[in-house]
């Protein structure tokens, strides 16, 4: 019973056969009666299968920290491979006597290595609660179990893990009339690399029938993190297949279908927890430095059965398809603790309080922003001048380009840093890793969109969030107020402002629910349209802020494609395929390589810039200086 309204839970219930070990990285197999009833954790009782234990979470690397901002992602129900299940809530008055409720997917998120709809953070019962809505959490291999591949001439072909979801989907689909359910009014909904799932299923035709609506937050599948191309994957499953010992006497580079088969038996028997962990010194050349390893392929003969890039170009995708897409105000701020740590002025120390100085991320200077981007455009296979473009625009150097702002620059490269830099490397970070893809797949799905698209910033900080507040409001986190959890752990918030919380919960809920129900969030949301098909640039980009709760409050919208993310994709589409380098800077600037987090020291790094720019322009260094300080004069 919720405030007054019963629901009901049907927790853990397979989707799909069993997945044991002999199943390890394969197709999931369709559920029957008899499978359905072997499962090593099932509840059968009298025919009646009992649903009341959260679905098993699927193995995965867990990195505790002792802090709740990272913890509270790892799940604490049971871990186990026989992992292929669902949640479900259901408002009670709904099972007998409607047919016709609308059903929300989730998703979850977790760099395709880690998560669980399992977790508490993702408990359905008030939004369905509160939307009168059926709420579902599904999980999916992740991982190497997930996202292993070892060639075509295998059963295992690679992207198991969108192949579960596939599954899962179907199961919902065919079932969800037994909940009251209506199989007409379905979205799916993802977060980070759950959207990045949700809307990889635009392109593959097996899923479109399965699905009317779609929520994608801060994610897409054409995101820099989210893919590799097939030969990457296969490369990374045969270096982890070393790393275990299932490759002994064998030659990599020449193998047979019969010692393929050999090396899937041997990774077969191979401890989950030593496989999850050894992915983290796997990592093939051609692979941006992000540090997981294991991720969908771009092109494959299962799932999207083709080349998703090639799709999306030429419009082969879902279109009938009402969609909303989201992102938060400063999606790049959780990752830069990480990606530049304490060498490069943003660590994070989690045995001090959040708000300790150490954890302020005050020590970027100008140097770590311009050569982020600097080499950053290397994987775009982006020219010299490029770079140097890309670089000064994220300086917001206007004027004189290009050679006279860069010399002044490189002599401010040691000034004390502060939260002017910080502010530029969160949009620098932000817009790689989140903003400019998803503007892009937003503008190229709505642009051969026959439904309507939404699409809004989220700017509301959590009054609960562990990490600091200049973090705030960060990748994720609107979730917070998705699920209701001022009103699911009431506990954690502050009494005087709980009830404008629950009343911003409400809200936020309230868009979601309409969506899913309606295909819009409110009657007075503006649709987006793509740029193409208007006069100036789109500003029909929603704004989310503290001020939804206010009497008479009227939506803000904002630009969603910037002068940076144009930039940034005329780059890129400059010089398809998108392919890394097989070095560059931004490997030791922010890459994560087999020996661990290793970084180059500042001042080589400005003489390597230097020595481009002395390339380019034919002037040694000491004529580049003398010119650096005419340009300070």
């Amino acid at each position: 019973d919720i405030n007054g309204t019963e629901i009901t839970e049907f927790l853990g219930v397979p989707y799909a056969a069993p997945q044991t070990s002999d199943r390890r990285f394969l197709p999931p197999v369709p559920i029957n009666e008899s499978t359905f009833k072997s499962g090593t954790y099932y509840r059968v009782e009298n025919d009646s299968y009992q649903a009341f234990t959260l679905a098993n979470s699927c193995p995965q690397f867990f990195w505790r920290t002792g802090f709740i901002g990272t913890d509270m992602l790892i799940p604490t129900n049971n871990v186990t491979e026989d992992c292929l299940q669902l949640n479900m809530w259901v408002p009670d008055k709904n099972i007998s006597n409607d047919k016709n409720m609308s059903t929300i997917i989730f998703l979850h998120g977790g760099s395709f290595a880690t998560g669980s709809g399992s977790l508490d953070i993702y408990n359905g019962s008030i939004l369905a609660t509160k939307e009168n809505v059926i709420v579902i959490t599904l999980n999916y291999r992740v991982g190497p179990l997930g996202f292993a591949y070892f060639g075509e001439d295998t059963d295992a072909k690679g992207n198991a893990g969108l192949l579960d979801q596939q599954e899962g989907l179907k199961w919902i689909y065919e079932n969800i009339k037994y909940f009251g359910g209506n199989s007409s009014n379905i979205t799916l909904f993802g977060s980070s690399a759950g959207a990045a799932s949700a809307t990889a299923h635009l392109f593959s035709n097996n899923s479109h029938n399965y699905f009317g609506k779609l929520i994608a937050n801060s994610g897409a599948i054409t995101n820099v993190w989210a893919t590799v191309p097939q030969k990457v994957a296969l490369n990374n499953t045969l270096w982890l297949a070393s790393l275990v010992n299932c490759t002994i006497n064998m030659t990599l580079t020449s193998l047979s279908t019969e010692n393929k088969t050999k090396i899937i038996n041997c990774m077969q028997e191979a401890n989950t927890t030593i496989l999850n962990s050894e992915q983290f010194t796997t990592r093939d050349v051609e692979q941006p430095p992000f540090p997981y390893t294991f991720l969908p392929m771009y092109n494959d003969t299962v799932f999207f059965k083709g080349d998703l890039f090639d799709k999306l170009r030429n419009g082969h995708f879902k279109k009938r398809i009402s969609s909303m897409y989201g992102r938060t105000s400063h999606e790049g701020t959780l990752f830069m603790p990480f990606m530049l740590t304490e060498k490069y002025g943003c660590g994070y120390n989690f045995s001090k309080p959040s708000n300790d100085t150490e954890n302020k991320c005050l020590g970027i200077t100008s140097l770590t922003v311009f050569a982020s981007w600097f080499e950053l455009g290397k994987y775009y296979k982006a020219t010299l001048t490029e770079e140097i473009k890309l670089g000064l625009k994220y300086l917001d150097v206007q004027s004189g380009w290009p050679f006279n702002n860069i010399l002044f620059m490189l002599k401010k490269f040691k000034k004390v840093p502060g939260k002017r830099n910080r502010d530029k490397m969160i949009v620098a970070i932000s817009d790689f890793l989140f903003n400019c893809d998803n503007a892009h797949f937003a503008e190229k799905s709505s642009a051969n969109n026959m439904s309507l698209t939404y699409y809004f910033e989220f700017r509301k900080n959590s009054t609960v969030n562990p990490w600091p507040q200049w973090m705030n409001p960060m990748h994720g986190y609107e979730l917070e107020y998705v699920f209701g959890m001022p009103y699911l752990n009431s506990s954690i918030y502050n009494g005087t402002i709980l009830d404008e919380e629950k009343k911003y919960a409400e809200k936020i809920m309230k868009y979601y629910g309409n969506f899913a129900k309606l295909g819009y969030p409110d009657t007075n949301w503006h649709p987006y349209k793509p740029i193409n098909t208007t006069k100036s640039n789109n500003t029909n980009c929603a704004i989310l802020d503290r001020d939804l709760t206010k009497t008479n409050h009227q939506l803000k919208y904002r630009s969603l494609l910037t002068d940076k993310c144009e930039l940034l994709n005329n780059v890129a589409q400059s010089h398809p395929p998108r392919c890394p380098p097989t070095k560059s800077l931004f490997d030791y600037v922010y890459g994560f390589i087999s020996n661990g987090w290793s970084y180059i020291n500042p001042e080589n790094l400005r003489n390597q810039i230097m020595e481009k720019l002395k390339s380019l322009t034919g002037q040694d260094e000491g004529n580049l200086e003398e010119e650096e300080e005419e340009n300070e004069e």
